[in-house]
């Protein structure tokens, strides 16, 4: 008992909070939809049934009044068949037909014997359907079998007298002493028998009483009653005699009331009888109101099952959900450097599990990034202070140069004068690497400068060969773009080789709207591994290089300015040479409003 409280405070408390909690939403939205589909779904199976049931009971009247009907039919079919059989396949006949009045003699009480041994055999083998049997001839003469109560001739209808030779149905009210029973009246088959238009005599069969309780007995309903009439519309059964005889005045009189009772009236095309079968609608209510009570039993406990599967259910949706929830918010607090965080394991492979595991991934970024981002600020702050340690003023780094230089030419010393002005002309270019554009011109001078500081280094002289079209020299590239391919292009292409150094510098234009340099050595030249690994190479570390820019840099710079259909591309066949091709766009100098400058 304690655990239902426990159970119901918690999802009660839920469905009150229905806007805190997607737990409670799920719930109350899933209970509602289904007790919705199931009460709609049960109210129409009620009332499906109750039509079904309706109209199963009122085929099951039909089908009962017909047959109780037809069995009153075939027992008045049975006795026409016993005059027909009596009049002409027995020795009644001769009885019948003799009207001559004289005092009984033994030919006539052989006849008489005979007709009496024939209807006595007859009715007892209709006992069940017949009372009595009693032949009246026109002379005044009888015979009779069975009950007394046969009617005389005064009581004989027009019908069977004007029906000659066919087996007519009447019926005679009952005396005052004999009406507490269910019939009503008594019931008579009878025939008027002809010859050459005369009467000669009547035959007449009272039908058994308990035919009728046989027969109607298991027709009627709990609350209802059965009634027949007979082809004059005279009552000759009632299955509740003496009760709501106003009701059943009105249904003879077709004028019944179906707002009490449901009737059934049905009249043969044979004899004519009229069976009248009715129902209390409240009778029919009952059976209504056991359906509206089942069905509503049954939405109860889809309520029940629905709210208990709903809880479950929704445990099971929101469980992975609280997890995630329980999860993010335990990352969301302050999370101190080096302190490890554990969350709650989400084995589910649906798309909850799929947004924890990439909440988990995401977190891992996070925290690798901010790691990461420690380091660099401290690789930072020890670079910062190595550079304030190791920082020389250009100025008077290009002083001392000019120093040198003067003196070297007080000396005559030439070698030592070019070495210093081609290096004071490598530092003014190295000096605020950025977005400036130049001329190509000033771009090639840096070039010649650092290849005439590397002619003191290498033993052998490098052929160095320009093939440069006038017009180029003054359009626009960036700064530092040709000094780190012609330093590649010594250190990685011509140091190694023994043959002889040869290195060609050419820029010109096709289409006068794109600038072409290619700087090719004739050196060892590089595999296509090894030329992925160049065009990856950001910087270089080698301390030995006059900069740290590397060909991948410069190509991401032209790119990063111009776009990526410029850059540089690398060709080379091993041990023959290497091509390096840089591509931009043609930049005129009075175009240069800005760094950019502007695109012809």
């Amino acid at each position: 008992m304690k655990r239902v409280v426990q159970w119901l405070q918690k999802n009660v408390g839920s469905f009150f909070q229905v806007h805190k909690s997607i737990k409670a939403k799920i719930f109350v939205s899933f209970s509602c939809l289904t007790i919705v589909i199931a009460t709609l779904i049960s109210l129409y199976w009620s009332q499906f049934t109750i039509n079904s049931t309706t109209s199963a009971l009122v085929d099951s009247m039909e089908k009962s009044l017909d047959s109780s009907l037809a069995q009153v039919e075939n027992a008045v079919e049975d006795v026409r068949k016993m005059h027909t059989t009596l009049i002409y396949e027995t020795t009644a006949t001769d009885y019948l037909f003799d009207q001559d009045l004289r005092a009984p003699n033994k030919d006539w009480f052989e006849k008489y014997n005979q007709v009496y041994s024939s209807i006595r055999l007859m009715t007892v083998n209709l006992s069940r359907t017949v009372l009595g049997t009693g032949i009246f001839k026109a002379n005044g003469e009888t015979c009779t079998i069975g009950t007394t109560s046969l009617p005389k001739d005064t009581h004989l209808s027009k019908e069977i007298r004007e029906n000659p030779n066919e087996s007519v149905v009447f019926s005679l009210e009952k005396d005052r002493g004999e009406r507490s029973s269910e019939v009503m009246r008594y019931l008579f088959v009878g025939r008027v028998i002809t010859e050459n238009d005369q009467e000669q005599a009547v035959i007449i069969t009272r039908m058994n009483d308990a035919i009728f309780e046989r027969v109607f007995e298991q027709t009627a309903y709990p609350g209802g009653f059965i009634l027949l009439l007979d082809s004059q519309g005279n009552l000759v059964y009632d299955s509740s005699p003496g009760e709501l005889q106003e009701v059943k005045s009105a249904l003879i009189a077709r004028d019944g009331d179906e707002t009490q009772y449901m009737t059934l009236s049905h009249t043969s095309s044979v004899s004519g009888f009229r069976g009248i079968l009715a129902i209390p609608n409240q009778y029919i209510s009952q059976i209504n109101a056991t359906t509206y009570l089942q069905t509503t039993v049954i939405i109860l406990v889809m309520v029940l099952i629905v709210a208990v599967i709903s809880s479950v259910v929704t445990n099971k949706i929101t469980f992975s959900l609280k997890r995630l929830s329980e999860n993010m918010r335990q990352f969301g607090t302050e999370i101190l450097p080096g302190e490890t965080v554990h969350f709650a394991k989400i084995d589910s492979s649906d798309e909850i599990g799929e947004l924890n595991r990439a909440f988990l991934r995401m977190t891992d970024q996070i925290h690798w990034l901010m790691d990461d981002i420690r380091l660099r600020e401290e690789q930072k702050r020890k670079m910062e202070i190595q550079v304030l340690r190791a920082q020389i003023s250009p100025h008077f780094l290009y002083n001392s140069l000019n120093t040198i230089n003067y003196l070297a030419v007080l000396q005559n010393v030439d070698n030592i004068r070019v070495l210093t002005m081609s290096l004071i002309d490598l530092l003014q270019g190295a000096v605020n690497v950025d977005d400036q554009l130049i001329p190509l011109d000033d771009e090639l001078k840096y070039s010649k400068s650092y290849l005439n500081i590397q002619r003191y280094r290498f033993p052998q002289e490098i052929q160095v060969e320009y093939q440069i079209s006038p017009e180029t020299l003054r359009w626009k590239v960036p700064k530092m773009i040709l000094q780190p391919i012609v330093e590649n292009a010594l250190i990685h292409g011509l140091a190694d080789t023994q043959k002889e150094k040869r290195l060609r510098i050419c820029a010109y234009s096709l289409d006068q709207k794109e600038l072409i340099c290619t700087v090719t050595d004739n050196g060892v030249g590089m595999s296509e591994e090894r030329i992925q690994q160049v065009m990856r190479q950001k910087n270089n570390e080698n301390k030995m290089r006059f900069s740290g820019i590397g060909i991948g840099n410069v190509d991401a710079r032209i790119k990063m300015q111009f776009g990526k259909q410029y850059g540089i591309s690398i060709f080379s066949q091993e041990g023959v040479f290497t091509t390096v091709e840089i591509s931009l766009p043609v930049i005129e100098e009075k175009e240069t409003g800005n760094n950019k400058g502007g695109q012809k």
